[in-house]
């Protein structure tokens, strides 16, 4: 699970390494943490902010 955070896809993307995945993946992990992050972040402030 460790493998799919932020900062190894980051890491992934700046070394260029293909292990253990690939650019295209490590570009969608980033992207799947930025959407999470954001629908959170959408439906907290639709709470907290009537």
């Amino acid at each position: 699970m460790s493998r799919y955070l932020p900062t190894n896809a980051a890491t992934f993307m700046a070394t260029g390494a293909s292990e253990p995945y690939g650019l295209l993946v490590a570009l969608m992990v980033l992207i799947a943490w930025s959407v999470a992050l954001l629908g959170a972040a959408c439906i907290s402030l639709k709470r907290r902010d009537a």
